[in-house]
Formats: structure tokens, sequence, C-alpha cells
């Protein structure tokens, strides 16, 4: 069991942003790992972090960020993952996945991390 848990703690997510969310295909393997982990570990708290690319400003993006994660925390609430499951955080344009000035690579930063951590 404590290997499973440790495994569950370092599973992560990265989700591309698109809109809307539940319509996109991409995400359903996703959804459905998040539903197997919550029922597997009930205790477990997923954490949804936003993120922007590196265009606008550190106070834009931070906000964008922010509702970003807003937007994913409501989908899961809507996929029945209870509210007190789900932390959300943002960090605007400071995480890049990719650090090159090109649309390819700014839309790899516009995303919804999801990280699951045991408790």
């Amino acid at each position: 069991m404590r290997d499973a848990v440790a495994r569950l703690a370092r599973r992560a997510w990265r989700l591309h942003w698109l809109t809307p969310l539940a319509a996109d295909p991409a995400f359903r393997p996703e959804t459905a790992a998040l539903k197997a982990i919550l029922t597997d570990f009930p205790t477990a708290t997923i954490l949804i972090e936003g993120h922007c690319d590196e265009r606008g400003s550190a106070e834009y993006n931070l906000g964008l960020g922010d509702r970003r994660a807003n937007a994913a925390k409501d989908f899961l609430q809507q996929l029945g993952v209870p509210v007190d499951h789900i932390k959300i955080v943002s960090y605007g344009k400071e995480r890049p996945m990719c650090s090159e000035a090109t649309e390819d690579c700014w839309s790899q930063n516009r995303r919804a991390h999801f990280a699951v951590k045991a408790k």
C-alpha cells in the first residue's frame, strides 16, 4: 500500500488549456485516471496549478492562471470530485514548460497542471 501511495504522490498530469474543457476528447483518459485514483485513494487531494505563457504582466498572468485553475476545479466538481479534495494555485508565467518565444511553446505554457497528492 505504501508503494502505491508513493507513486500516487509523484504522479502528475499536464493538460493544455482548451475551451470547453469537457468537450476535449484528449481529456477523457486523464479524467478516468483521476476518478480511479480518487476511488482507490479517497483521502487524496488534487492540486490544480494554473499556468500562462510569458506574454503579459506578472499581475495579469497570476489572475489568468487563477481563472484557469478555477475553471478546471469547477469541471472536476461537475464530475463529482468533492470540493474539499481540490486545491488550486496560480503560478502565472513563473513556471513555464517551454522557454522558446514561439506560438507552439506559448501554447504549451497555457495549461492547468494536475498533481495528485496522498494525505
